[in-house]
């Protein structure tokens, strides 16, 4: 036979690991890795017990990093990445919280948390 199989209706098109995928070096391990030491309590605060369950400040951090590393800056981009990107799929819990959330409030009420608590910051510093 010339040609290697090929059946994309197979079970699995992907390996288990994304880090085979991937490579282990990828962008997207490093910033999880790096979110993951974060203490991101004071995003978590922001966030009441009514209402809809939200994304995890977590993911929405991991996510946005890697998109303005990449530079993707507008939300139409990013939400077509995290429908078809592996590296942004793995970040995003798989698209679990569904890019509309990702692009939303969600993300407002992220960057504005983060972004008092940067300037909370170096305000102290001076």
């Amino acid at each position: 036979m010339k040609f290697l199989p090929y059946n994309p209706e197979q079970a699995y098109l992907l390996p288990p690991s994304v880090k085979d995928v991937l490579g282990e070096k990828n962008l997207c391990f490093f910033i999880h890795r790096v979110v993951e030491r974060l203490d991101l309590s004071a995003l978590e605060e922001a966030y009441g017990e009514e209402g809809r369950r939200a994304c995890a400040p977590a993911l929405m951090v991991k996510v946005w990093l890697y998109a303005y590393a990449l530079g993707i800056t507008l939300s139409r981009r990013l939400e077509e990445r995290v429908r078809e990107d592996l590296a942004f799929r793995y970040l995003a819990g798989a698209g679990q919280c569904g890019q509309r959330l990702l692009l939303g409030r969600e993300s407002d009420r992220i960057g504005d948390a983060a972004d008092r608590r940067v300037r909370a910051r170096s305000q102290h510093r001076l």
